[in-house]
């Protein structure tokens, strides 16, 4: 146990972490990811949850992405040897950077 630690009801609690899990609720107009704990309505149990951190609730859209250049997208998604080895030893190289 560390400085922040507590014990409660039989259970370890840290001040200094506290883990939501996988934020699993998403934005209608985007399809942002967020926690439950990120909605405007904090006082209200909604069936409907409302998140604004991301577009503003539809105010603002940004264009999609363009496409990488071909060399790029074919070491990064192609199917050949090369595509595959930039993929598999990627981990590795960016440690060397």
């Amino acid at each position: 146990m560390s400085g922040g630690d507590e014990i409660e009801g039989g259970r370890i609690y840290n001040q200094d972490y506290w883990d939501m899990g996988d934020p699993t609720y998403e934005c209608e107009h985007c399809g942002a990811y967020f926690w439950y704990e990120e909605r405007i309505e904090k006082r209200y149990k909604k069936i409907k949850l409302v998140f604004t951190l991301c577009c503003g609730k539809g105010k603002i859209k940004l264009p999609n992405p363009k496409d990488p250049p071909t060399l790029l997208k074919e070491l990064l998604f192609g199917s050949g040897a090369e595509g595959s080895r930039v993929v598999e030893r990627f981990p590795e190289d960016s440690r060397t950077l």
